[in-house]
């Protein structure tokens, strides 16, 4: 045993050598770009911190270090985007695909860009190209590991175009990707439904919702609360009125200053 712990701490040692050497030996631009990911990095954890016109300048510096930084305009469209710069943050998003077109990153941004400009249908391109770009290797390009996002996100739109189909077939593929916090790719599947006439399979996916737990309890409160809204429309819908007040009511239970809950129950009561 002793004999093993010695050799794992030789090779720890080995390691730590050529990391040092490695460091040493890297010529001044690739120092140079280093000094522009620490500065990336430093930009990130103000940004999260709330502190956006200081992460901005760390993202300026990074980007003066390495003009290719395409996470430090990456950054500079958050920031831009949060402090409400339109023509900046559309600016940062050409540049992004411009530095490296082969980026999923970039698109993805290029992609929220278009959707708050309310471009739907070029949002819905950058996401497909998104999705494109994290194929899997050669040997099988069939496979997509794309995470449930971005599956969501071209569902929404689709959705959003009226191309229902569509949009189920990516909420489907959404919940095959990430089996574990599904409930708001449930509401969604739910609304999608609801909205060519399947009623009861909405409700289903309502009630999903509600049973799945997910890892906060406050998010949990919040969808569904949101899920039981939805499932009252729905049995709305199908003329089941005292049902669906049920429904704003324990939505209202969680949150008892939930607008949309009081509004849809008052105009149902005048319907009874």
């Amino acid at each position: 045993m002793k004999s093993e712990e010695k050799t794992n701490d030789n090779k720890i040692k080995e390691d730590v050598r050529k990391t040092i050497d490695e460091t040493r030996n890297r010529s001044p631009e690739q120092k140079q770009k280093d000094a522009a990911v620490a500065w990336t990095w430093k930009g990130w954890f103000l940004f999260i911190l709330g502190k956006v016109e200081i992460a901005s300048k760390c993202y300026d510096k990074a980007i003066e270090l390495d003009p290719k930084n395409i996470y430090g305009w990456g950054g500079k469209f958050w920031t831009y985007y949060i402090l409400g710069k339109v023509p900046e943050f559309i600016e940062s998003a050409e540049k992004v695909t411009d530095i490296n077109p082969e980026n999923k990153y970039a698109w993805s941004i290029k992609g929220w860009t278009f959707f708050i400009l309310g471009n739907v249908e070029k949002s819905l391109e950058c996401y497909e190209k998104y999705i494109e770009l994290d194929k899997l290797d050669k040997k099988d390009h069939n496979v997509v590991r794309t995470s449930d996002y971005e599956w969501i996100t071209k569902g929404y739109l689709l959705y959003l175009l009226e191309e229902f189909d569509k949009a189920i077939e990516c909420i489907n593929k959404a919940l095959e990707v990430n089996r574990m916090d599904k409930k708001y790719t449930l509401a969604l599947q739910g609304e999608i439904l609801n909205s060519i006439g399947k009623y009861e399979e909405a409700i289903k996916c309502y009630d999903k919702v509600i049973d799945e737990k997910s890892r906060y309890a406050s998010y949990d409160d919040r969808s569904n609360a949101y899920a039981l809204i939805l499932k009252g429309n729905t049995l709305s819908n199908l003329g089941k009125y005292e049902e669906a007040i049920k429904c704003y009511d324990k939505s209202l239970e969680i949150n008892p200053n939930y607008a949309l809950a009081k509004t849809n129950k008052e105009i149902l009561i005048d319907k009874c």
